[in-house]
């Protein structure tokens, strides 16, 4: 069970004891009996299970009996996701169920196939209705359930209760067909979750669904129709393919929506929104499956299921000890990785800075959902007691390296190969080894709709592994191609390193406390600003030429020195605050500061297309309690620091590489650092 230390004799209500109750109708479908064995799915069972004791444990405190759960397989006819039983819980469980009062929290969460069919009521500006795929669902699509008829069950569930939290981790688009290396890359950035339509004499035939009353405006995601009563976040833009892959801290297969938002929902508080979760969500996914961008819509400055049951973790208790052994309560929602490093104190520890208190230190081997294992490194196993405290000492990120498989029979194919394997940054998969994040080949260029310009000589063509788009400029297969293969894919590996940069410590008293905006000047008077608020999909959308400032609050009561950077969709990550040279970086407590003036820019109009998702770029903040020399995140080559602090050793790996698992010590007083990112869309 997850406690903290700082608030243990001020519990906070439950939701049940503000009057509020929640419900959930949550769906997984691994097996489609009706479809090849290729096209079944392995993670979708473990996402709703995942969700399923999240919502039921302390955090949230869903009663179990109010949880109803369908998944393929099942343990019996009446909880199998069939249409007739997915359409049938909407009702009776939700719909019909007189026991929820307006103001309950509803979660209806599905983690499968997604497909599309003709639209033939003319609501579609896309010609395509989305669906859901049931498990009886065969490749006619004739049992699978469209975006119109959920959207008149959800008008119905309004009457009930307005406050319906949805989560979708499949794919809903009728535009991805371009993607045209899907089917033969199901295994490089993970599996996609989306089923091939069905002919359009059969989608036609398919007209009995009930049809909206208006025309739908959709959110991003191209799947529900906008409104206040709802929240809905998906697993992709509707121009892309939602995926699930292996996750090696858990050994388990999940989506990869569903593991960056179990992430996110382990450190919410009472007054955490919706957007506060899907700002880091979408970049963390980003950061799994560049091809795949989350969206977010409806009312998603509510707050996340009503608001936290609970203050933020700060220790988690021991559950069990089995030989030289000990089970934790902390596990994937909790952040844990295998490799991080517990202390555990003598049971009823309130503070836990003296390190002779200590009766024991585990190295965790084994982490599911929300336990984990760890093997006894130091201490007597007999002092350890079921309810005793842990505490994280020392976090182990996993070695950071970008996963590149190279595809094809070629001389200079294998001389590619040779060149990732001699890379620290990079490590070479080949097919059926697991995922990957780029894929090399020697074919012709694509052109911005994910087609072959066979006009074009045959280039050495770094790839996004799943989608197949064009990461970076192809190479010329000569002599020197290998070697500015491996460079090129060494600088997008430094990107995403630097994205996933973030302190997993919940006892540091940084989290949450620093915070990004963006300030646009007026076009009307260049001596106002006012604030970029999101969009109804809660993007945030700029214009190449428009001028803005970014503001950084610091909430902390101590003074920080803060660094920010500005990683933008053409791999470049510059500095934006100190300018280059300056020496003040500091931002007071409680205080606030803005960078200089800059102006938006794309320096490759070829990226914002029809058929591509708008390019989006990242600004990132770290805050520390200690100056820290960041030009190695900027500079082609780490720069050696005099003292290598656990943030520099950390900064050092993500820019350099190396055999060594990138860790983190939480034990440095002297230090204590957070980050925030903000993400940005550029339209021309």
């Amino acid at each position: 069970m997850v406690r903290s230390s700082v608030d243990k004799g001020d519990k906070m209500a439950s939701f049940a004891d503000r009057g509020q109750q929640k419900w959930a109708l949550l769906i997984g479908i691994n097996e489609y009996p009706e479809w090849a064995a290729k096209y079944h799915l392995a993670g979708c069972i473990n996402d709703v299970n995942a969700i399923e004791e999240l919502l039921t444990g302390e955090l949230f405190g869903f009663p179990p009996a109010h949880v109803l759960k369908l998944t393929s397989p099942a343990d019996d006819a009446g909880h199998l996701a069939t249409r007739a039983n997915i359409l049938d819980a909407f009702r009776s469980h939700l719909i019909e169920n007189t026991r929820i009062q307006p103001g309950d929290v509803v979660v209806v969460y599905y983690s499968g196939h997604g497909s599309y069919v003709r639209d033939v009521h003319g609501d579609e500006e896309d010609a395509c209705d989305e669906t859901l795929v049931p498990c009886d669902s065969g490749p006619d699509h004739a049992q699978d359930i469209v975006d119109d008829e959920v959207a008149v069950l959800l008008d119905e569930l309004a009457g009930r209760t307005r406050n319906v939290n949805l989560f979708f981790d499949s794919c809903h688009s009728g535009t991805v067909t371009r993607a045209l290396l899907d089917a033969e890359e199901a295994d490089a950035q993970g599996q996609a979750r989306w089923l091939p339509p069905p002919d359009d004499a059969v989608a036609i035939a398919r007209a009995t669904r009930p049809a909206r009353r208006a025309t739908r405006s959709l959110g991003p995601g191209g799947w529900m129709p906008l409104s206040e009563g709802y929240v809905a976040i998906s697993a992709c833009h509707a121009l892309e393919r939602a995926r699930e892959r292996l996750f090696l801290a858990q050994l388990k297969r999940h989506g990869i929506l569903t593991y960056c938002l179990l992430a996110a929902l382990r450190d919410v508080g009472p007054e955490t929104t919706y957007y506060d979760i899907w700002c880091q969500v979408q970049t963390q996914v980003n950061r799994w499956c560049g091809s795949q961008n989350p969206q977010i819509e409806g009312a998603f400055e509510r707050k996340v299921f009503g608001g936290a049951a609970l203050p933020r973790q700060r220790y988690v208790e021991v559950t069990g000890k089995d030989g030289d052994t000990v089970t934790l309560a902390a596990g994937l929602v909790h952040g844990a990785t295998v490799g991080s490093r517990f202390a555990i104190y003598p049971h009823g520890t309130q503070t836990f800075e003296a390190n002779a208190a200590r009766v024991a230190v585990v190295r965790l081997t084994e982490v599911g959902t929300l336990r984990s294992v760890g093997a006894l490194e130091g201490g007597d196993i007999a002092h350890v007691t079921p309810g005793a405290p842990a505490v994280e000492i020392e976090h182990d990120y996993g070695k950071m390296q970008m996963a590149v498989r190279v595809a094809g029979d070629d001389q200079i194919l294998d001389a590619v190969r040779q060149s990732v394997k001699a890379s620290p940054l990079l490590i070479l998969t080949e097919a059926g080894e697991g995922p990957s994040t780029a894929t090399v080949r020697l074919r012709h260029p694509l052109t911005p709709d994910g087609c072959e310009d066979r006009s074009r000589d045959q280039m050495l063509c770094i790839l996004s592994s799943g989608a197949g788009r064009a990461l970076v400029e192809p190479v010329t297969p000569d002599a020197e191609g290998p070697a500015q293969v491996c460079a090129k894919l060494e600088h997008v590996a430094r990107y995403y390193n630097i994205l996933a940069i973030r302190n997993t410590d919940v006892q540091s008293k940084l989290q949450g406390k620093v915070r990004l905006r963006l300030l646009k000047v007026s076009a009307a008077d260049e001596q106002q600003v006012e604030p970029v608020g999101p969009d109804a999909g809660g993007n945030l959308v700029l214009k190449v030429g428009d001028r803005v400032y970014v503001e950084v609050e610091n909430g902390a009561d101590q003074p920080l020195h803060v660094a920010i950077f500005d990683c933008s969709p053409e791999w470049e990550v510059r500095p934006i605050f100190p300018i280059a040279g300056a020496t003040d970086d500091q931002v007071g407590a409680h205080r606030s500061r803005r960078t200089i003036r800059f102006r938006v820019n794309l320096e490759n109009p070829e990226m914002v297309h029809e058929s591509l998702p708008l390019p989006q770029e990242t600004l990132k903040v770290i805050a520390t309690t200690r100056q820290t020399d960041f030009r190695s995140l900027w500079l082609s080559r780490m720069r050696a620091l005099e003292e290598q602090s656990s943030l520099a050793h950390l900064i050092g790996l993500a820019t350099g590489g190396g055999p060594t698992r990138a860790v983190r010590s939480l034990e440095e007083a002297d230090e204590d650092w957070t980050t925030d990112e903000l993400v940005f869309h550029i339209v021309t």
